[in-house]
């Protein structure tokens, strides 16, 4: 790539690049990045090994995308345990295997776990899965619960024990369905996740069961963390260093439970609200959440 049009990549902000290796250089692709419509389009894309294409944007487009995300995300929130108990009534009521059983199930995971939707594309392309993609083999049933266990995006190990009793016994009975025809038959059939997405308010997605809970558990953190709001040491880098320790705990136990990075946690699903009220209530400045 072009120097000149690499430094103007990322003087608009852009980070993703194609790898130096496995990707057909051919298929990356420099947009218009003078045209008055640059924050509102892709900068940059490229087709990855496995044939996904890969978009990138300015950093203006991803904050305002961003905050339309939390923005839509606070008002679903209070919705939350109204829905999930919703979805309970209709694994009570639908027949399982039904449409709309599998579709309640599928939802009702997201919601208890936060973990990520997958998608068919996606198991064929990468081998990873999400909770619409499960596999017979994913699931054990235990005394505590209904353990789940595979490879989701990137690679990564997704573990959580499902404890809500409809869930359970919704799961217990795919399982026991699939593993008829062995333990990689899907436990869901392919239109669950259309079905699921079809039970939420109009205009919210799958994906902001994750945000809710990330931030719920970041908050419930940071409110320990500030039991009684700590002394700050009057060394500014003492402090500044304990801050930070807390903000990556909360950031650690977010990624624990949503199965992914503390990096990736604060930066894409805790509200950034969070941090700023945090640093408020021990009266360090607001900077140091950056």
């Amino acid at each position: 790539m072009d120097p000149t049009v690499l430094d103007q990549l990322k003087q608009l902000g852009a980070k993703k690049f194609p790898a130096v290796e496995g990707v057909d250089p051919s298929t990356i692709k420099v947009h218009d990045l003078d045209g008055d419509d640059v924050h509102q389009r892709a900068i940059l894309s490229w087709r990855a090994p496995t044939g996904k294409l890969i978009h990138e944007y300015t950093s203006e487009f991803h904050q305002r995308n961003a905050a339309a995300k939390f923005d839509r995300v606070m008002k679903f929130a209070p919705k939350v345990a109204a829905i999930r108990s919703s979805l309970g009534g209709m694994l009570r009521k639908e027949s399982p295997g039904s449409a709309k059983h599998q579709g309640a199930t599928v939802a009702g995971l997201i919601a208890a776990t936060g973990l990520r939707p997958g998608s068919a594309a996606g198991v064929k392309s990468t081998g990873h899965f999400g909770i619409s993609t499960l596999q017979a083999r994913h699931v054990r049933i235990t005394s505590k619960g209904a353990e789940l266990k595979f490879i989701g995006k990137s690679g990564k190990e997704n573990r959580t024990t499902v404890t809500d009793p409809d869930l359970v016994s919704s799961l217990q009975s795919y399982k026991e369905n699939a593993q008829e025809s062995g333990s990689k038959t899907p436990l869901f059939d392919a239109s669950a996740l259309s079905e699921a997405r079809s039970l939420l308010p109009k205009g919210n997605k799958l994906k902001d069961f994750r945000t809710v809970i990330a931030t719920q558990t970041a908050e419930q953190a940071l409110t320990r963390a500030s039991k009684p709001p700590p002394p700050l040491p009057k060394d500014e880098k003492k402090a500044k260093k304990l801050i930070l320790k807390k903000l990556k705990e909360a950031s650690t136990a977010v990624a624990n439970t949503i199965n992914n990075t503390p990096a990736v946690a604060k930066a894409s699903y805790i509200h950034p609200n969070v941090f700023a009220e945090y640093l408020k209530r021990v009266g360090a400045p607001k900077e140091w959440a950056v």
